[in-house]
Formats: structure tokens, sequence, C-alpha cells
């Protein structure tokens, strides 16, 4: 299925089936049904750089391969951009075709053609990395993914760094790297910039609540409602996840109107539809029909919990 898309950074989005489906449907959160071709913007390395999250030097210390994608996990060396997370973070590369189309109308570039599942961290060696930070209450944890351009820069070889299969100074303003020292800099440079201008950003995707607790997730959820699940929609779209219309029975906190349809996604295989649940919800932004998401990964309830939240939101 060929997906055409027009900045690189979001060949870590990709698509979403409704207008502010980003979080619903977002292939970076989970392996999509026949996902195997893409066409991406070309950016320089500047720009790639501009889009990311997170800048790193990190160690690789793991490697899981799966039929569909491979999960590096990494140590933190050294730290140029993003948040300080505890403990080690793992590098999320799927397997896609990917074309990368011109910049511009006026411009005319070479077409580049290269495979996300080329990329191959060693573990044990040490690797500068530009990243996308995925966070999302479906992920088991957050998701990091290589920025575009199957970017790759081994420490121990910076030479060889390479963006689009070629050296890099072929996309980038800088002119040479001779020495780890050089990319370095060059990165730290690219960096304070960023956070100089107020261009960064923590991550990707919809916060949500890391409380577990029932109590907690009451408190600091913005929606509560019982409602009905209906028909599913988008169906086979998601590995991890499911989108059902639900019936707002009533509203036990925020705003809804009784019998209102709302669009809800569910992490997968934990409702049934026709049956009635409490749910804990953030909404997203600018949707039609109103669309939530799980505001943690303790957000479902069965019906005999109603009498527990509603004396808890009384204290409130």
């Amino acid at each position: 299925m060929k997906k055409i898309i027009f900045a690189a950074v979001t060949l870590i989005l990709l698509f979403s089936l409704t207008a502010c489906s980003k979080e619903s449907q977002s292939p970076s959160d989970t392996t999509l049904n026949h996902l195997s071709e893409q066409r991406v913007r070309y950016m320089t390395f500047e720009e790639l750089v501009a889009a990311s999250t997170d800048i790193i030097k990190g160690k690789c210390v793991g490697v899981n391969h799966t039929e569909k994608y491979s999960e590096y996990e990494f140590y933190v060396v050294n730290r140029y951009l993003g948040e300080d997370v505890s403990g080690n973070i793992f590098v999320y590369v799927p397997k896609n075709n990917v074309s990368v189309i011109g910049n511009e109308v006026s411009t005319v570039y070479d077409i580049y053609s290269y495979n996300t599942n080329d990329l191959d961290f060693k573990e044990g060696f040490e690797y500068y990395l530009v990243l996308s930070r995925r966070v999302s209450v479906y992920l088991s944890r957050d998701r990091y993914i290589n920025i575009g351009g199957n970017l790759f820069m081994p420490a121990n070889d910076i030479a060889n760094s390479s963006l689009y299969g070629e050296p890099i100074t072929k996309h980038s303003q800088l002119e040479s790297i001779d020495t780890e020292k050089d990319l370095s800099d060059y990165l730290s440079k690219l960096a304070c910039e960023m956070i100089d201008n107020k261009q960064t950003k923590p991550f990707v995707g919809t916060a949500y609540i890391t409380d577990t607790d029932i109590d907690s997730v009451i408190d600091k959820s913005d929606f509560i409602f019982k409602i009905k699940v209906g028909e599913e929609v988008f169906k086979g779209v998601a590995d991890d996840r499911y989108t059902f219309d639900c019936t707002v029975i009533s509203s036990l906190k925020g705003s809804a109107t009784k019998d209102e349809i709302v669009r809800i996604v569910f992490p997968m295989g934990t409702v049934e539809e026709g049956k009635e649940y409490i749910v804990a919800l953030t909404e997203l932004p600018d949707c039609s029909p109103r669309t939530f998401v799980m505001s943690s990964k303790n957000s479902i309830y069965e019906l005999s919990s109603q009498e527990y939240i509603e004396a808890r939101l009384s204290l409130n």
C-alpha cells in the first residue's frame, strides 16, 4: 500500500484515517498490515535534525529482530537534545521501502530509495542517533524512531556516516566529517540552536497519566464516561488497539450528552461490542465525531466500580 507523505518526519507518523486520529491510528505505535512502501520529501541533514526530538550518542546493548521490525536497545552515553529519561531507550526500525522525492517544484533532485531495515546497529558499538520519540498510552514503552533517510553515524567509523546511502556531507552544510569530534561538535551546535530558538519538543503523540491506581486515574482524568460499545471502525489497521463508536450512557466527569456517539480507542482485546463499561479518557482535539483515547493504562472499569468512582469524585 503506497502512502504519499510530504514531510520526512511524517515517515514516523505516516498517516491518519480521520482528521484527528494520529494517536488512534499511528503506524509508529504498532505494526500495520500491508505497510511496505512510502514516499517522503527530501530533507537535508539539518532539516532532519530540526525535526527531531532527541539527539544522542548511544551504545547498542540489545537487539530484537522480528519479521516486521527490528528493535535496538541503547544505553545513552551522551545527550545533546531531548528529555533525560531514566534507563535505556529503544529504537524501533520497521521494515519499509522508502522513495524520496524532490524538495521543491523549482528544484530537481535525484530520487533516492532505501529500505529502513538496511539500518543495522551492532551490539557493543556506539552510534550517534537523531530520533523522534513517540509517546502513547498504547505502547508498552516510549518508542524512538530514526528521523529518516536511513541516517547512520557509527562512532567508530565516523568518516563513513551516511544519509540516503551517501556521505552526509552531500546533504549537509557540513563540509567534512574527518573525526568524531567534527560530528559531535556540529550536532551540539545544531541542538543548542534549537534550544535557543525554542524549537524543541519533548515527544510526538499524546501524554497520558502514568499512575495506574484508580484514585489517581479518577482524579487526573478529564473525562469519565459510562458507555456502551458499538460498532468497530478501522478494522484490521492496527495490531495493538481497536476503535469503536460508543454510546454515552452517562458522564461521571467531563461534558457529554446522554446518547451521544463518541469514538474511543481501546487496547486490543479489552472490550466487547454491545457491552457496557466505565472508561477514563483524554479527548483528542478537532475531531468529528468526538474521539477519545485512554487517559492511562488502567482506564477501563466494570460497572460495579461506578459507586466507588462517584464517591471518589464527590471528594474533589
